[in-house]
């Protein structure tokens, strides 16, 4: 599932060998960061420099779902999203 934040932009896919667990994924280390200073959560970033996806987390499925649930803003998401489509 992608992902538009407030924090940047992630990619967050289920674990292949651990089903409650997610892979939240970003280009950028500090958006990450970001994502997770907001909501009092410290993160340990991996870094796989070979792909697409650079920086990402491992986190239980409900964590990552309460971050992300907290973090988009679907009234502002909605707004920028018009605005950038009108005529």
């Amino acid at each position: 599932m992608w992902l538009y934040c407030k924090s940047g932009f992630f990619s967050a896919v289920r674990h292949t060998d651990n089903e409650n667990t997610i892979h939240v994924r970003a280009r950028f280390k500090g958006d990450l960061e970001r994502l997770c200073k907001v909501h009092g959560v410290t993160p340990k970033v991996a870094t796989t420099p070979r792909n697409d996806y650079k920086c990402r987390i491992f986190s239980a499925i409900i964590l990552a779902a309460l971050i992300f649930r907290n973090a988009v803003d679907s009234a502002m998401l909605a707004s920028r999203v018009t605005r950038s489509v009108a005529p």
